[in-house]
């Protein structure tokens, strides 16, 4: 998603956008409005997607990889209190607001090695569906991308959720 303070691309990290988001205060509002318009317009492309007279499920990875700087909502931009409150936000309005019912919820850090990183900027069990995680490697990084498996499957069977590679890839 683009960001909303500046409407520059999603690695655009400047303006504040999640503090902006979340304090309606700031700056008049405007980045909030563009937040929750852009949930709006993905709302209503996710409630076209129909077949078969029902709705398509789809895997929704929202604020993905916040553990890298590069985002506006990464960790450097952003305290995990509001990362964890933009994700709620995000979660509650489109089921509630919108009565989108077809998304699976994916929270996918990225390179998670240990449960603690996981769960480092983890908004809630009840939040999401899917326990997935990103990650790039060499083939001299196998190792890592192994723990990354190992560290969702088992919190994905201990909470009864999907455990999932939600994007992955060679360097």
């Amino acid at each position: 998603m683009a960001n909303p303070v500046t409407g520059g691309p999603y690695n655009d990290t400047n303006g504040q956008p999640v503090r902006k988001i979340l304090n309606p205060s700031l700056a008049g509002g405007k980045a909030r409005k563009v937040y929750l318009d852009n949930l709006s317009k993905a709302a209503r492309f996710f409630k076209s997607l129909q077949s078969g007279g029902g709705p398509v499920p789809i895997i929704f990875r929202p604020l993905h990889e916040q553990l890298h700087d590069g985002f506006w909502w990464g960790k450097r931009h952003c305290t995990t209190s509001e990362y964890n409150q933009l994700w709620r936000l995000t979660y509650d309005r489109l089921p509630t607001t919108h009565k989108v019912n077809n998304l699976l919820w994916a929270f996918s850090p990225n390179k998670p090695t240990t449960q603690a990183i996981y769960l480092e900027r983890h908004p809630g069990w009840n939040y999401m569906d899917i326990v997935g995680f990103d990650g790039y490697w060499e083939e001299r990084e196998k190792g890592a991308f192994i723990k990354c498996c190992n560290v969702v499957v088992k919190l994905a069977e201990a909470r009864g959720k999907v455990a999932a590679c939600t994007e992955m890839g060679a360097k």
